[in-house]
């Protein structure tokens, strides 16, 4: 496992710590003991979402909305989470005769702008 790295110590030298992300691996970072971030190389960052782009694959909807709340827990706490998803899919395309929305229009296009 890495050192973790103070965030006042990482600002100080962070083109160090930015090679050392390249050559070495992910470096953390933390404020006040906690650990708050990681830097990663870009093409560990690429790696990252191609491996998340290939797991939601053949997945519907609702277990790709789990799986996404899943890894994101700690934005989703506060009480308009669930108002604010509604918003999002209040703006979309009609539902067709079986009252199904076009999935891919909704997760695959966002998977799709992080290739680029």
């Amino acid at each position: 496992m890495s050192d973790v790295i103070p965030i006042f110590e990482a600002k100080n030298k962070l083109p160090f710590y930015i090679h050392k992300a390249e050559t070495e691996g992910p470096v953390r970072l933390s404020r006040h003991n906690k650990e708050v971030a990681v830097i990663i190389s870009a093409s560990e960052y690429d790696d990252l979402l191609l491996q998340l782009k290939n797991c939601m694959k053949g997945k519907s909807i609702v277990e790709r909305a789990a799986a996404f709340r899943k890894r994101n827990e700690q934005f989703y706490k506060n009480d308009n989470f669930d108002s604010e998803i509604q918003e999002v899919f209040s703006n979309l395309r009609p539902a067709d005769e079986n009252g199904f929305h076009n999935e891919k229009n909704i997760w695959d296009g966002i998977l799709e702008n992080n290739d680029e």
